[in-house]
């Protein structure tokens, strides 16, 4: 009888996209993790730095992925909530200042899209709710660990 009996796989990623409706240049990381004996249903936890022309943006996301696998190829729906920090930088961050604005915020939203890999290379689109930027597109590598 062995102590932990459940068997974890796990997978590491980066990825990098563009974040619209916010105009954002998006990369970070992404940790997955898998029950060995429910391999189709993964959880999901990514963080995207966004550089754009306005704000600086922080995301982070929790997800649940149900993974259809075959032959090296997946599909999963993604259903998840994040977590979404945005600060103004360059001009824009001037022109809050000089008018005493506060045009940062933090704000939660709820993301659905969908997944799509082969082998080591994943792609997502993702549409979210409330200020998180409403498409993301992102692409990249997973490695199991």
């Amino acid at each position: 009888m062995t102590l932990f009996p459940l068997a974890i796989l796990w997978t590491l990623g980066v990825d990098g996209g563009v974040a619209l409706q916010g105009d954002q240049y998006v990369a970070g990381p992404k940790l997955a993790a898998r029950l060995e004996d429910a391999k189709f249903l993964e959880v999901e936890l990514g963080l995207l730095a966004g550089l754009g022309p306005d704000h600086l943006t922080f995301r982070s996301s929790l997800r649940l992925r149900p993974r259809l696998d075959v032959e090296g190829f997946r599909v999963s729906p993604i259903f998840g909530v994040s977590l979404y920090r945005y600060d103004p930088r360059g001009e824009f961050e001037k022109f809050c200042d000089k008018a005493d604005l506060d045009c940062g915020a933090t704000t939660l939203g709820l993301e659905a899209g969908l997944g799509v890999g082969w082998r080591w290379l994943a792609v997502d689109f993702v549409f979210a709710s409330g200020e998180v930027p409403l498409y993301t597109f992102t692409a990249g590598v997973r490695f199991p660990l």
